[in-house]
């Protein structure tokens, strides 16, 4: 008499993509603050007010469910920043972001990485460091088994 093992097989690899996922998960999330961190050290602008520290922030998707966003750091900033006549609260300007962003990977991972105010993308159009030594660092990190974009985005 033959052994069935159809149902065995089929509850042990859903055990084990389950568990393969949440892995997975847990070292993106893992890594995401460290990336962020490795994002700011290399940076080249002078951070004045601190408020575009305070926008830098972090968020992990899976199949464009949020499993996990933070900060590079507590908030710092005493003061607001001034950016074409209107205050820029760095910090809450990445709350904003993270709070609306939505993915829209649908099968996967994806890891989010902000510097959410406004000036930031001038600064980069200007030739200083922001976000996009972060790319190639993530790319690298990755092994280059990821769709790895920077957007450059005025929002």
């Amino acid at each position: 008499m033959a052994n069935d093992f159809k149902g065995l097989y089929g509850r042990f690899a859903q055990k084990y993509e389950k568990q393969a996922i949440e892995v997975q998960t847990k070292m993106l999330l893992n890594y995401a603050p460290q990336a962020l961190q490795e994002a700011y050290d290399s940076a080249t602008f002078s951070n004045r007010t601190i408020n575009l520290k305070d926008s830098y922030a972090w968020a992990v998707y899976y199949k464009g469910v949020r499993k996990g966003k933070g900060f590079l750091s507590n908030k710092e900033a005493t003061k607001t920043s001034v950016f074409h006549g209107e205050k820029v609260n760095g910090r809450q300007l990445a709350n904003q972001f993270i709070s609306k962003y939505v993915s829209n990977v649908t099968n996967g991972w994806e890891l989010v990485m902000v510097a959410a105010a406004p000036y930031s993308v001038c600064l980069e159009g200007e030739g200083f460091i922001v976000l996009s030594a972060a790319f190639d660092s993530v790319n690298k990190a990755l092994l280059n088994s990821a769709n790895v974009e920077l957007i450059l985005n005025r929002y």
